[in-house]
């Protein structure tokens, strides 16, 4: 049976809720003939997103009401299991690529946490950011800086996806692997980009406060961590995403996994539709990951929880 069909058999069998997703989609996609942006409620909480972003956290969230939901939910069940943290109430979190907000409001107004310093460079997803902060009275509990974390203090492009503003891409000066989503046409952008290390000893960030790192920067997750050396003395938890396509295109993949073996001594990893509870790897065999998911398959990823040394 194909996708279609099979979607199709889904729709008329009604199977999790599959008619009223269609509905939602077949509305977003009407709906961005005529308004900018459309609004959305899910449990309790309220979000505003672009109807120009066709295929990624907008569209998504739209339909289906919430994103990367049950990632923080194995999340959370992860740092009970290894560190005793039972939920996120009262942590202050940093996070690394927060886009339009969806999982920085989640944080901060479903799941309790106290603050969240949210990191995001392109201008458009930290004006909704912004919005979606307020809309849900959660500004004055977040802290927003408009810029790119790598591991140098300079200006960089940001290469922007046409489509999906979750994977706008720092651009470096030559990418060495593939281009499966011709990333090479995309407009860019200059943005201003800082170490973790610089906004901490500029008192932007206050590594004394936090008790957690959530990073998904499209592939450029190697140069974040280069640039966060104080993150190891802290011995914070990091959660991050773990592509090899992406890490791969810029040359990262090799600069991530050592990394993580200097620094860390488990992972985590929570891809959210394996069964039981998150397989443990020692952080030594980072590398057996890229055989789980492919460098050359671009959508295959997942989230890992880093877990500090000690």
């Amino acid at each position: 049976m194909t996708p279609r069909l099979r979607n199709l058999v889904r729709i008329a069998r009604d199977s999790n809720g599959a008619r009223g997703e269609a509905l939602r989609v077949w509305f977003f996609r009407l709906a961005g003939r005529v308004t900018p942006m459309l609004g959305v409620e899910h449990a309790g909480l309220r979000l505003v997103v672009s109807t120009g972003e066709t295929a990624g956290v907008g569209f998504y969230t739209f339909v289906h009401g919430g994103y990367e939901e049950q990632t923080i939910e194995r999340l959370l069940a992860a740092l009970e299991r290894r560190l005793g943290l039972s939920s996120l109430r009262g942590l202050t979190v940093l996070e690394v690529g927060s886009n339009i907000g969806t999982e920085t409001v989640s944080m901060l107004g479903r799941h309790g946490a106290a603050r969240v310093v949210a990191i995001e460079p392109d201008p458009d997803n930290a004006r909704f950011l912004r919005a979606n902060l307020a809309l849900n009275g959660l500004e004055g509990r977040a802290k927003v800086l408009e810029l790119a974390l790598s591991d140098v203090d300079s200006k960089l492009r940001l290469e922007r996806s046409p489509d999906n503003w979750g994977d706008h891409r720092i651009r470096v000066a030559s990418p060495t692997g593939p281009s499966l989503s011709v990333e090479h046409e995309r407009t860019t952008v200059e943005v201003p980009a800082r170490t973790l290390d610089s906004l901490i000893e500029a008192g932007d960030v206050d590594v004394g406060t936090l008790d957690l790192v959530w990073m998904d920067v499209q592939g450029h997750e190697a140069h974040v961590l280069a640039g966060a050396e104080r993150l190891v003395d802290a011995g914070i938890p990091i959660v991050t995403e773990y592509w090899p396509y992406g890490l791969n295109r810029v040359g990262a993949l090799e600069r991530f996994h050592r990394l993580v073996v200097e620094r860390h001594d488990e992972i985590l990893d929570l891809r959210p539709n394996q069964p039981g509870p998150p397989a443990v790897i020692a952080a030594r065999d980072v590398a057996v990951l890229a055989d789980r998911y492919p460098r050359d398959e671009f959508a295959a990823s997942t989230d890992l929880l880093l877990v500090p040394r000690g």
